[in-house]
């Protein structure tokens, strides 16, 4: 047994006692097994499952003894019985909650590998598990300072952009913001049935852009990047009759 330290409470395989300025204040009590709080370890068995739902995947262990309270700063870990494809969950016999990666976001897929121990903790405060370990694509928070890795969102034309033909919902003159939480790339092909007539291209009130019409009828192009949550629009700066031909948006 460890030599008591003074006024310290020791606890050892389920057993209890406590020393008092090296003393022995009481006598040796045998716990039990945790009920409230689960410290997961090899006499705490598990069986893990996964089923799919409408937000993503809902990962499943029951434990023995069972968890039947989540508390502030708790550690569980199970195996995954499947790679995740995009957002999860996870009951660990308490209910299920949804699973964030480091940045605090959803995950976004091959977080939790096949066959991989995956380590959560519990966030009272915003009811959440927070991976901490055990999967094999790590999630990185939104680059700030020097030697940090920007994410996909933070990156022109990053995951997996494309370009979409926006030409249904634009107009000339007329104002919009980018709400897709990432820059994004805008394509107008404009047109004016006047010769020597300009098209300008703004970004937040700042025009960035303007392209001449030299000839009626001549189509020219008015390209802008738009940072995220910033305006944008394109106008005919000049006389005569604007056509918008095309509106494409990169994102």
């Amino acid at each position: 047994m460890v030599a008591p330290i003074d006024g310290a409470l020791q606890v050892q395989n389920n057993l209890r006692e406590i020393y008092v300025n090296g003393s022995q204040a009481t006598t040796l009590i045998n716990l039990g097994a945790p009920s409230i709080v689960q410290v997961q370890g090899g006499i705490y068995n598990y069986t893990s499952t996964v089923a799919a739902t409408p937000s993503g995947a809902l990962y499943t262990a029951t434990y023995d003894p069972p968890i039947t309270e989540y508390i502030d700063g708790m550690i569980v870990s199970f195996q995954s019985p499947i790679t995740n494809i995009g957002p999860s969950e996870f009951n660990a016999g308490a209910g299920a909650y949804i699973i964030y990666g480091l940045s605090y976001a959803n995950l976004q897929g091959n977080e939790l590998a096949n066959g991989a121990h995956i380590v959560l903790q519990w966030k009272a405060g915003s009811s959440n598990w927070l991976l901490i370990a055990g999967g094999y694509s790590l999630q990185v928070g939104h680059a700030m300072y020097s030697y940090q890795a920007p994410q996909w969102g933070q990156i022109l034309a990053g995951n997996n952009a494309m370009w979409y033909n926006m030409t249904s919902t634009r107009a000339l003159s007329t104002t919009y913001t980018n709400s897709y939480g990432k820059p994004i790339s805008v394509v107008a092909i404009v047109s004016n049935d006047t010769a020597d007539t300009w098209f300008d291209g703004y970004v937040n009130g700042n025009q960035l852009f303007a392209a001449q019409v030299p000839y009626a009828n001549n189509q020219v192009c008015v390209p802008l990047t738009v940072p995220n949550g910033e305006t944008y629009e394109v106008i005919n700066a000049g006389g005569g009759t604007a056509t918008l031909v095309y509106w494409w948006e990169l994102y």
